[in-house]
């Protein structure tokens, strides 16, 4: 597997298992969505970037991490996954 399909497997395999889960759990995460996601070349760690108005939003996303990286798994499937770290933007859309 050429290196580069692989860094776009793992970013794409952390976007989707994220929003997967928050898609499957809207009564404990409440409303966002993923905006991007950065990987370190060596694929160690990722910067998720969220969307959404609440900064305590991005705190639950952290007490949930062992059942976001078991929905991250069941897309891309690896014995290793990079560390995330999320960080919260603002959802400039939404705001009345």
């Amino acid at each position: 597997m050429h290196e580069g399909s692989k860094h776009q497997k793992i970013k794409e395999g952390i976007t989707q298992g994220i929003s997967s889960f928050i898609y499957k759990n809207p009564d404990k995460v409440g409303s966002m969505s993923v905006y991007d996601v950065f990987l370190t070349p060596d694929c160690m760690a990722a910067k998720v970037f969220i969307s959404c108005d609440n900064i305590s939003a991005v705190e639950k996303l952290k007490k949930l991490k062992n059942k976001i990286y078991d929905e991250i798994k069941t897309i891309y499937q690896s014995k290793y996954l990079p560390s995330i770290e999320y960080i919260q933007i603002k959802d400039e859309e939404n705001n009345f």
